[in-house]
């Protein structure tokens, strides 16, 4: 038998959902998110080169709450048009 990733996909699609044990069946797009381009999230590193600075300068924006973004797992991730829409916001401030 083999346990590769096809086969974990069967047996779990169009199961209940165990947690709750409420009896419903989740799509895929409940089950796992709703689908986003991948090219839409960006790591620390990708925003690091995008604002260029160094990847602890990300961080501390994170903490200070300047940076929208989000985690999985514990790695922050970010949104790739809110990113684009703080820069441009910052760089069409006239007190710069």
């Amino acid at each position: 038998m083999s346990f590769g990733m096809k086969s974990r996909v069967r047996r779990t699609e169009g199961r209940e959902d165990a947690s709750r044990g409420n009896g419903l069946l989740l799509s895929p797009t409940l089950r796992y998110g709703p689908k986003m381009p991948m090219n839409e999230v960006l790591t620390v590193a990708e925003v690091a080169a995008f604002l260029r600075v160094n990847r602890s300068t990300v961080y501390k924006l994170i903490r200070r709450g300047e940076l929208p973004a989000f985690k999985v797992g514990s790695d922050w991730r970010f949104n790739r048009t809110q990113i684009e829409e703080l820069f441009k916001v910052h760089t069409s401030d006239p007190e710069r």
